[in-house]
């Protein structure tokens, strides 16, 4: 496989659409320790990291919607040491 600079070595990349990019990306680096690797715009999208794993947080938009109260639309399993309360 060709490497691509652009986005994490992750081989499975969730995508998580939220529709406030910021306020997501300050709980997943606060409570699970990632680390934005990538801020694309304000509000656009963001890719993060833990580890040899990633994730990117998108905006909605088009065929992205957010979750609903009551729907599980995504989930991901994160393996941490020791989450921050």
């Amino acid at each position: 496989m060709k490497k691509n600079r652009s986005v994490p070595d992750a081989t499975v990349i969730p995508v998580l659409t939220d529709p406030d990019v910021r306020a997501a990306v300050v709980w997943l680096t606060d409570v699970f320790g990632f680390a934005e690797r990538v801020r694309t715009g304000e509000e656009h999208r963001s890719q993060l990291q833990l580890g040899d794993g990633a994730v990117i947080v998108a905006d909605v938009r088009a065929d992205r919607t957010p979750p609903r109260s009551g729907e599980v639309t995504h989930s991901v399993l994160v393996r941490v040491e020791s989450p921050s309360a």
